[in-house]
């Protein structure tokens, strides 16, 4: 074969007798018939797919990076023959083929890899306090390059606008990953009044099983030390935790509230095209900042109170309540500047507006009943009964001269609020409870019959308290001041009988002390609903010693989950953006601290 090398081919074999080449990476043998290369170049397209093929000269543009050859004085060329020394030429013409350009020609990089390193470099920034604009810096992104020739690095807006949300989000959802169980527990303590401990917000990665929430809760109370000390445990409707509660033998009630929410939430439904409509106006006025800026313009001009629009959130019946009363209060400001920006936003007709004002007087009984029920600091379990009565007499006002919409609004509250606490009073622990509160006892009830079996169970359950001698004080009586004798010795021959009427005296004035106290309470007149029944009973607790006993252990338990939820609304405070990085153990401990300190 001819020595003339000329072709780039030689840069990658070397040459041999017998028209043959030998390949410079991997040392196989191919042919070169007839001065023909055809075999080298597909040797290496199919078994070095990476290699450059064609020399290239290198030199000093900016998207390169510069070479130290290069400073040399006049352009060096490199070429890198396998198998070879390494060949070196001062011809400005000539070409090369260095390892630099092998890396700046790869192939573009797969975009999950892609997509990797662009978080990182998101988070670098948001880590290392950096300013966007340094992706855009000329000599970062050359730096880069040198790193991964295949990587193309965002630019500025594409970091603000794509990869910080992104991450964002992404660290959200981790964040929402991780479930946290708690348990609060309440109680009425020396001074008469409710207090309410977290007994623990807790990690719980295990499976939401019956099973599993019931050893969860279980370990907790026995940490406690209150496993035989709880009266009933309060859960929201959930079919599992409900099952876990009964597993563990304990009076299970559900919340009142989430009820109260469940139903709500399927009877709005009946108004649901005028609840989306007024959605619609409100996220036009909380997306535009020109259009709030007219309508708190438009407010002062007609003279009224400076008023933002509220959002509903989903879980919550009373936030859409509440962005419906707040759009009511100021609707002519909305219409006028709606108006006079003239925006696609469709407007209620007056028709609408009408069943709007008239369902906020429907929901406002609700809502007042859902206030005085997730109160943790005064009584509430007493009042359901009441509340439920109350309720239903006044939906059977709203079946005439209101709009279709909003009688069947109504109706539809009624129903649900039958079915779902036709047997509330037959529940012993809301039955007594009603009983023992000295602002409803039987007048909270519904059924006269009810009353009587809920009183009945009472005046048993009293009969079996017993209270050690020390705790049984009756002001009423009068201190002798005669001196007391002394008792004669009893004889052997009495001591057996004496010690047999001692001990039926202890039990029957303890079985009919507690059955006394109840009727003599009952013939109490009731006091203000304003007051605190607590404090009354505080005040009376030696007058009524074995019904105190029984007091503490029924008006302690609350209506509602709602303190318990309220551990995961300040939770959401403690494990934040900011604490990613927060171990479940620590944020155990400071949710803990935060809501005993």
């Amino acid at each position: 074969m001819a020595p003339h090398k000329r072709s780039d081919m030689w840069n990658h074999f070397t040459q041999l007798e017998d028209s043959k080449a030998k390949c410079g990476y991997c040392g196989e043998k191919c042919s070169v018939p007839g001065r023909s290369f055809g075999n080298l170049r597909r040797h290496l397209k199919t078994v070095h797919p990476t290699v450059i093929i064609s020399k290239v000269v290198v030199t000093s543009d900016e998207s390169h990076v510069d070479d130290p050859a290069n400073h040399a004085g006049s352009p060096v060329e490199t070429l890198i023959v396998p198998g070879t020394s390494v060949i070196k030429s001062n011809q400005s013409t000539s070409t090369q083929s260095s390892i630099m350009h092998f890396m700046q020609n790869k192939k573009p990089m797969a975009v999950s890899r892609s997509k990797q390193i662009d978080e990182q470099v998101t988070k670098m920034i948001v880590k290392g306090y950096y300013a966007f604009f340094i992706v855009d810096d000329k000599e970062f992104r050359k730096f880069v390059k040198m790193l991964n020739p295949g990587y193309e690095l965002p630019c500025r807006q594409t970091v603000s606008k794509n990869l910080i949300p992104r991450l964002y989000n992404s660290t959200l959802e981790d964040l929402k990953k991780k479930s946290y169980m708690a348990v609060a527990a309440h109680f009425i303590d020396g001074d008469g009044k409710i207090s309410s401990v977290c007994l623990g917000c807790e990690h719980f990665d295990q499976r939401h099983t019956s099973d599993n929430l019931a050893a969860f809760f279980k370990k907790i109370a026995v940490e406690w030390k209150v496993n035989y000390k709880i009266v009933a445990v309060i859960t929201d409707n959930a079919s599992n935790i409900s099952n876990a509660v009964r597993q563990l033998h304990y009076r299970h009630l559900g919340s009142f509230a989430h009820s109260i929410n469940l139903f709500i939430q399927h009877s709005l439904e009946y108004i649901s095209v005028m609840v989306t409509k007024v959605k619609k106006i409100v996220e036009f006025f909380k997306r535009s900042s020109n259009a709030q800026v007219k309508l708190n313009s438009t407010q002062t001009q007609m003279g009224l109170p400076t008023l933002k629009l509220k959002q509903d959130y989903v879980i919550r019946w009373n936030s859409a309540f509440d962005m419906l009363k707040r759009i009511i209060s100021i609707k002519d400001a909305v219409i006028s500047t709606l108006a006079v920006l003239q925006t696609e936003i469709v407007v209620l007709t007056p028709a609408e507006w009408d069943v709007v004002e008239k369902a906020i007087d429907v929901l406002q009984i609700f809502n007042e009943v859902t206030i005085e029920v997730s109160s943790e600091k005064t009584v509430s379990v007493s009042k359901i009964i009441m509340l439920v009565s109350s309720t239903l007499q006044t939906l059977k006002t709203y079946v005439n001269d209101i709009p279709y919409e909003v009688n069947q609004l109504a109706i539809s509250l009624k129903n649900q609020l039958r079915k779902r606490f036709s047997e509330i009073e037959e529940n012993e622990i809301v039955a007594q409870a009603s009983i023992l509160d000295h602002r409803f006892k039987k007048y909270g009830f519904i059924s006269d019959n009810k009353f009587k079996n809920a009183f009945t169970i009472l005046r048993l359950r009293l009969g079996n308290i017993r209270l050690p001698s020390k705790q049984i004080d009756n002001p009423e009586q009068t201190p002798s001041t005669s001196t007391s004798t002394p008792s004669p010795p009893v004889s052997l021959l009495w001591k057996v009988y004496e010690e047999k009427v001692e001990q039926f005296k202890a039990t029957h004035s303890s079985t009919t002390s507690g059955i006394i106290e109840l009727d003599k309470y009952m013939q109490e007149p009731l006091i203000d609903r304003r007051e605190d029944p607590l404090k009354w009973w505080h005040e009376r607790k030696h007058i009524y010693p074995h019904l105190y006993t029984f007091v503490i252990k029924r008006l302690c338990v609350t209506a509602t989950s709602v303190p318990c939820e309220r551990i995961f609304s300040e939770a959401g405070q403690i494990i934040t953006l900011k604490r990613n990085r927060l171990d479940t153990k620590k944020a155990s401990k400071l949710i803990f601290l935060h809501n005993n300190l």
